[in-house]
């Protein structure tokens, strides 16, 4: 067999033709690695974006719908209060005026901007109150869905209709209404607070989502009742057959308990959709996918520009390699050139990387880790790593780079329980989120760790919370407003209206002693107006009292809790005992902490009459270890676990949401068949201070 003949190569030297095409072969099969590797990354950075973008609209959904539930609990918390002051007002002998019924409407709704009335409707669908207009317009509301439901359903609870112009107004009104039933549950009207969609708008508004995103507030059967970017003409409108309500039928699309649509095309977009709560209502938040996309798409152009680059570099560098293959020295310049143009991957990552050695020296330090510790790469390697650990954790660091080198895993993400903190070069900390490997190169073992800087990140979250804060701030303002306005109701029934009342009967009286007998019919109407005028000073002197009993202000906790138990059990005819381990004028309270242990107090107490079928109740007020301790228990039938939170159920609520706002906390232990214990807990110190610590 003839030998092949050798080609001519460079300075005389000849290359057979076998070697060279091998080179080449190998280039072009790296090419194809670079390329096939180019994709998968952009493809999974896609789809990582996309997926923090679905967990987004997911979260945001999720947000929404929390503040909405509140929204609606705090309404229906008035609707029902109401409902209930009027029904005990009804079952009096004296019955409440319409002025006094108006002032208690004023009052509920007084701080809540959100609200724009309440309205009471006869039977026969009309107007009979309205809090801020008198006397009421003659309005009707018979042909209304919600009077309707009501009336043919007893027992329905909170009905939220679709939103409609105001009759009185014009004003788009959602309406949230509940029955009003008799003694013996005949129908007897509904009540109504007309809620202000410009509520839900301003919130959405203050989110601020982007370009082409949207955020909208159906009723479940798919009519809109609120949408940012508002659009008058979709208002009222049902989207029942649009895909974001199809996709609350699809289990598989669950992110977070929220469902996510996604849509392609040329308006391609994300739609977190979301039950609200307990209510009847969907929360559907949208974002475009451009916008969403838009950051993966400058990063793709730079990521492909860089790997064609790379690819072109590798393809010369193949080329240069097959003409120098004869020379050592050459074929060492092209392979040092193509490990280096292979770093450049590693150099155009987005990312902070930062390779150490087993002394736990940097080896490597990527452009991204010089602009996060704000310090280049030539002052930081060779310098120990952990330089850019805070003084504080870099014993407890080292011992876990060695233990983790110890245990032969390739890569682990670092801090999985505890919050990692960098050092820049001018001494700034900031938090991180850090994963790290291990390779073994030549006998030696190599640490890479990959971080980013999440500082923005953790100010969203501290914003949230933030956020959090001020909406408990916010709630503790309004139930001092309301305590406030109860005092004031209070104060003037019994020192402006009693006064009066008591000035009428000593005339009355009066004029009754200057009768003779011989006029038996008008003595017999001034005795019945003296027993009206008796009946109306009790009446008044009782509803001071619910509103806020003088002797909380006047004389303390102490007194007002041993006034509250005794009226209880002389009202319900369950026996209450109250036990006291403190001495108030030992102990000074703040007007606060002592409101909010006599509402804890009242609420439980109303709790054990309504629902426990108790015979007994144990009332303990004690101040162990600088904390104020209120602990109810009873005899009662108990509740089942879970019963406490369910649907409606707001007493427990508003006293968890007082007492905290105070740094204390509310125990509620119960089982079927073994009574109720209710256990309030304020620590002094902390009211002290000025509330939560």
């Amino acid at each position: 067999m003839s030998a092949i003949p050798d080609l001519p190569g460079p300075r005389g030297r000849r290359l057979s033709i076998p070697t060279t095409r091998a080179v080449l072969a190998s280039v072009s099969a790296l090419a194809i690695v670079i390329a096939t590797g180019t994709a998968l990354i952009l493809g999974e950075l896609r789809s990582r974006q996309i997926a923090d973008a679905q967990r987004e609209v997911a979260n945001v959904s999720r947000l929404l719908a929390e503040q909405t539930a509140r929204t609606l609990q705090s309404v229906d918390f008035i609707l029902k209060g109401a409902i209930e002051r009027v029904r005990e007002g009804q079952a009096r002998p004296q019955l409440m005026e319409q002025t006094t019924v108006r002032a208690l409407m004023q009052a509920r709704i007084s701080g809540v901007p959100y609200v724009r009335a309440l309205c009471i409707f006869d039977p026969q669908g009309r107007l009979s109150l309205h809090s801020h207009v008198h006397p009421a317009p003659k309005l009707y509301a018979g042909d209304r869905d919600y009077f309707k439901v009501h009336m043919e359903n007893p027992g329905y609870g909170l009905y939220i209709d679709k939103p409609a112009r105001s009759r009185l107004t014009g004003e788009w009104t959602i309406q949230l209404s509940r029955r009003i039933d008799g003694p013996g549950g005949e129908f007897q009207g509904v009540f109504s607070a007309a809620l202000n969609p410009a509520h839900f708008e301003a919130l959405y508004r203050a989110l601020d989502l982007g370009r082409n995103s949207s955020i909208s507030l159906f009723l479940r059967d798919g009519t809109l009742l609120v949408r940012y970017p508002r659009e008058e003409s979709l208002i009222g409108r049902s989207f029942a057959d649009s895909p974001a309500f199809q996709a609350l039928a699809h289990p598989d699309h669950d992110i977070e308990g929220a469902r996510v649509l996604r849509t392609t095309g040329a308006n391609a977009t994300l739609t977190g959709v979301r039950e609200v709560g307990p209510f009847p209502l969907v929360i559907a938040v949208s974002r475009s996918e451009e916008a969403l996309l838009a950051q993966w798409r400058r990063d793709a152009v730079l990521i492909a520009f860089g790997a064609a680059v790379v690819t072109l570099l590798l393809a010369a560098a193949g080329i240069v390699l097959a003409r120098e293959l004869s020379r050592e020295a050459a074929m060492g310049r092209a392979l040092r050139d193509s490990e280096a143009r292979l770093s450049g991957i590693v150099q155009s990552a987005m990312d902070a990387i930062i390779t150490a050695d087993e002394n736990q020296r940097i080896v490597l330090f990527n452009p991204a880790a010089e602009r996060v510790f704000r310090c280049p790469a030539a002052e930081a390697i060779g310098s120990p790593l952990e330089r850019f650990i805070p003084e504080r954790f870099r014993a407890a660091h080292r011992h876990h780079v060695e233990q983790f080198g110890t245990t032969g895993a390739t890569s682990r993400k670092m801090g999985d329980l505890t919050v990692l903190y960098g050092l820049r070069a001018d001494g700034e900390e900031f938090p991180i989120d850090a994963s790290i490997s291990q390779v073994v190169v030549g006998g030696k073992k190599l640490y890479t760790v990959v971080l980013r800087d999440i500082t923005l990140r953790r100010q969203a979250e501290e914003d949230l919370r933030e956020s959090h804060d001020r909406l408990r701030e916010l709630t503790a303002a309004l139930e001092s407003v309301r305590e406030d306005e109860r005092a004031r109701i209070s104060r003037e029934l019994h020192d402006e209206l009693g006064q009066q009342l008591t000035a009428l009967r000593m005339d009355v009286s009066w004029l009754a002693s200057r009768l003779s007998s011989s006029q038996p019919a008008l003595l017999e109407k001034l005795n019945g107006m003296k027993a009206t005028i008796d009946a109306t000073v009790r009446a008044t002197r009782q509803i001071s009292a619910e509103l806020r009993p003088l002797v909380l202000s006047e004389l303390g906790l102490v007194a007002a809790a041993e006034w509250l138990v005794q009226d209880f059990s002389r009202r319900t005819g369950i026996k209450a005992e109250l036990d006291l381990d403190l001495d108030e004028h030992d102990l000074t309270l703040d007007d606060r902490l002592a409101t909010a242990m006599f509402r804890a107090l009242q609420e439980s107490l109303t709790n054990v009459a309504r629902h426990s079928r108790a015979s007994r109740v144990d009332v303990c007020l004690a101040a162990p270890d600088g904390a104020l301790v209120l602990k109810v228990q009873d005899n009662g039938r108990g509740m089942a676990p879970g019963e406490e939170r369910k649907s409606g159920s707001f007493g427990l609520l508003g006293m968890r949401e007082r007492v905290q706002a105070l740094g204390g906390k509310v125990v509620v232990r119960s089982s079927p068949g073994k009574g109720t214990t209710v256990e309030v807990s304020v620590p002094l110190a902390s009211v002290a201070a000025g509330g939560v610590p």
